[in-house]
């Protein structure tokens, strides 16, 4: 397929703000918010980094509040 992979390309900023913007959807009602976001987000195929970094950011936030 002409142009595959450089046209299609994600980069992580992009699936991190994806993955945020999954979460604050649909937050998770566990105790350990961190935990239950990078759960979630990895049942909904994000990859591990991805996952990592979004849950700690959300959880981060979610402390501050």
């Amino acid at each position: 397929m002409p142009g595959w992979p450089e046209e299609f390309a994600v980069d992580h900023e992009s699936e991190v703000a994806r993955a945020l913007a999954l979460l604050d959807r649909k937050p998770p009602r566990a105790k350990n918010k961190r935990d239950a976001a990078y759960r979630r987000l990895a049942q909904k195929g994000f990859g591990a980094s991805v996952a990592s970094t979004a849950a700690r950011i959300w959880s981060e936030g979610k402390e501050r509040q």
